[in-house]
């Protein structure tokens, strides 16, 4: 009796163990949805490009989201989405690429983010790599230009 009575707990056990695993992947599915949905319609957001060339050291960067960063390249900015939430990049000093052609970026090479310690200017522990998912072009000005447009039309 109490093998049945441990064998039915162990079960009920491993049941909820699997239900909340599932609850926890669906709500973490629907954040990921909710970040990569932030720039959907946006009108800084461009064309998306099949890659982007530079150096294996991003240093022109802004961090947006946990999914996605803006990068500068000479005179041009672009938009990177990564597939998941990428915590690498919060409070990362520089960018380091992984990808399939040494200094061009495409959609799932991957970006990990950067933190020098202290005063040393040593580089931290290389972070977790989060793969690209798209990249775009950016117009940060975009918005403003659209700003000024609503003020004209309004006024008109």
């Amino acid at each position: 009796m109490k093998k049945i009575i441990i064998a039915s707990a162990l079960t009920v056990s491993a049941l909820c163990l699997t239900m909340t695993t599932a609850v926890a992947e669906t709500e973490a599915s629907s954040v990921d949805r909710k970040a990569a949905a932030k720039f959907e319609g946006d009108i800084r957001r461009g064309e998306e490009v099949g890659k982007l060339c530079f150096p294996s050291q991003i240093h022109g960067f802004v961090k947006t989201t946990e999914r996605a960063v803006i990068v500068q390249h000479n005179t041009k900015e672009y938009l990177i989405t990564t597939r998941h939430r990428c915590n690498s990049l919060e409070r990362a000093n520089s960018l380091t690429t992984e990808g399939s052609l040494a200094t061009c970026l495409r959609r799932g090479d991957k970006i990990s983010g950067q933190r020098s310690i202290g005063n040393h200017g040593r580089a931290g522990g290389l972070s977790n790599a989060c793969f690209i998912d798209k990249i775009y072009e950016w117009n940060s000005d975009a918005s403003e230009v659209a700003a000024v447009s609503d003020r004209v039309k309004a006024e008109g």
